[in-house]
């Protein structure tokens, strides 16, 4: 259960660590004036930061005490 839960909170953390950056990025610098412009983000970074996340709240459960 304790890792579940430290994956489940290590997808979420990369998701919005990698969400808002790149966010700001696309829709200050790269594409301005567009309305859609957090649309690849969403779809290409975000997903990224969630495997990301979810990989490095894999190690941080350590070992669950089974008897």
């Amino acid at each position: 259960m304790r890792r579940i839960i430290s994956i489940t909170i290590g997808l979420c953390l990369g998701f919005v660590r990698f969400y808002f950056p790149s966010a700001y990025v696309a829709c200050d610098w790269l594409w301005p004036p567009s309305n859609l412009c957090g649309l690849p983000v969403m779809m290409i970074v975000a997903p990224m930061g969630a495997v990301f996340g979810a990989i490095a709240g894999w190690p941080l459960a350590g070992r669950s005490k089974a008897n």
